[in-house]
């Protein structure tokens, strides 16, 4: 079968999207074949106040850095909806801390099959309600130093800088293990995103599902105008961390179990396997 973005390629000028008809052919082939559900997400954000914000985790094979993210974000904020995206995970210990999650705290979306981020994109009329959202995957995580009001300096970033699609956490680069096979790659990769400082208190950079608070009419689709917020307000991204003499149980099977989407971890499975 071939990618759905290689049928309905995402542009705000195409024909499918200015045409009802089309519009609904596309919305049933999204769901009846891969494994979308707007309608079932559509119910989900309906039950929340506007004023809300929700907080949508991308998640495949993840447990314990979503674990912490979770964990993290309750701790931090009572005016959030953590809204859980996962991408048919398959790990059983996942599934289990799934089932005993409290549903007015965190709710669980499940997808047919992976989508990837894409999957994301789906959510676009229901989040349009809301004044702001956030959107980022599972695999980044606070340090101990990291702020609890981050996403309330997100929303004053927002507020202040009117021409930025959306503003987000930095990743850190500085304290990447040297254990880690590719973190001169990362930090060289990544350094570029800690160029340029804006009234320093920000970077602009490009940023895609990396924690990401956007307002209710950004674009989700675009990477840029952005800004990640400087230190201390910076996420730790655990890939980076990882020791190859040390994989885990869970990071083993998320290995050999992650698509191509998952950059990083296909270049690990490409040089490990």
């Amino acid at each position: 079968m071939p990618e759905y973005a290689d049928i309905f390629p995402h542009s705000p000028a195409a024909v499918w999207d200015r045409n009802q008809a089309l519009r609904s052919l596309k919305d049933y082939v999204a769901i009846r074949y891969y494994g979308f559900a707007e309608r079932g997400y559509r119910r989900v954000f309906a039950r929340l106040h506007p004023e809300c914000i929700p907080i949508i985790v991308i998640n495949f094979n993840r447990l314990e850095a979503l674990q912490q993210l979770i964990e993290w974000l309750r701790s931090s904020t009572s005016n959030i909806k953590i809204i859980v995206l996962d991408n048919h995970s398959t790990f059983k210990p996942l599934l289990a801390y799934y089932a005993s999650l409290p549903a007015q705290a965190v709710e669980v979306i499940y997808l047919k099959r992976n989508r990837g981020p894409q999957a994301v994109l789906k959510l676009v009329p229901s989040l349009r309600r809301f004044h702001k959202y956030v959107v980022t995957d599972s695999d980044l995580i606070p340090f101990s130093t990291t702020p609890g009001d981050m996403l309330a300096k997100l929303s004053d970033l927002l507020d202040r800088y009117p021409e930025y699609n959306h503003a987000g956490a930095s990743l850190e680069i500085a304290d990447l293990p040297t254990c880690y096979p590719f973190h001169r790659q990362v930090q060289e990769w990544e350094g570029r995103y800690w160029a340029h400082l804006v009234n320093g208190e920000a970077y602009e950079a490009a940023i895609d599902t990396t924690f990401a608070m956007y307002r209710g009419n950004s674009d989700l689709r675009r990477l840029q105008p952005a800004l990640r917020l400087a230190r201390p307000y910076t996420l730790k991204h655990v890939d980076w961390y990882v020791n190859p003499e040390q994989v885990s149980e869970e990071y083993a099977y998320y290995l050999g179990t992650c698509s191509c989407v998952a950059t990083w971890a296909t270049k690990w499975n490409s040089e490990h396997s």
